[in-house]
Parts: structure tokens; sequence; C-alpha cells
């Protein structure tokens, strides 16, 4: 992608954290771009931490193209970027107050944590009723 999108990213995180399907999603930036797309590359590998344009697919795991270009990602999320409070941190490793907490609670905090840091938010607010 040129820029970031939400949507397409929450429907990654959700297929990651409901079923256990990861499809990589790569946000280059405009100039980064704009060297794939001027390549006329037909193929955009991620591997490695890096985005690499080619001209043909890979066949038998070895590419055919001569023509690459390669650009750094960022590593994948990890929910330790997030400022997280001790209830916040209890109910991910599946405990609240001594209690027990439902896979459902942990997995939909996952998922707000993971919308939140790709956000750009330093923490999450608690909100209540």
């Amino acid at each position: 992608l040129r820029e970031p999108d939400f949507i397409v990213a929450l429907g990654v995180i959700v297929a990651e954290e409901l079923f256990a399907v990861s499809i990589p999603v790569v946000s280059v930036g405009e100039e980064s771009f704009e060297v794939i797309w001027s390549s006329g590359a037909n193929f955009v590998k991620v591997q490695n931490g890096e985005v690499s344009a080619h001209d043909e697919k890979e066949i038998s795991g070895k590419l055919v193209s001569q023509n690459k270009k390669e650009i750094r990602v960022a590593p994948k999320f990890n929910i330790g970027d997030l400022e997280l409070s001790t209830e916040e941190r209890a109910i991910l490793e599946g405990s609240s107050d001594g209690q027990k907490v439902s896979e459902a609670h942990r997995i939909a905090l996952r998922i707000v944590a993971r919308v939140a840091s790709i956000q750009g938010a330093p923490r999450l607010i608690r909100i209540s009723q």
C-alpha cells in the first residue's frame, strides 16, 4: 500500500486473532511505492522485513527475475509497544481481579490494543457505563 489503510489492517488483525491466518500487508510510503510502481514489476514479495518487487513470480523456490528492488519494512506489531494498565495486562494473561478471563475477552483486548497501536495511541482509555 502507498499509505496505511485502517480497514485493511483491521481485517488482517481479526483474521489473525480469530482464524490464525496471517496476511501480509505492507505500507511502504509514497517514495517507496513509486519505486515499486515505476519498476514495472508484476509481483511483490515480503520476506524477512523486506519488500521485493520482481518481474516474474517465484518458481520452485528460485526467483527467475533479474530486476529486483528491495525496501525495508517495520517489524511485526508487538502489544508491548502500547502502554497497558495493570488490569489490561492481567486480562491478556488470562485473569482479572483473581477471576479467570474468557478467551473472547483476551482476543477482544488484543484486537483493540493492536488497532490502537496502528492508530498511534500511546495507551487505551477506560470507558464504562
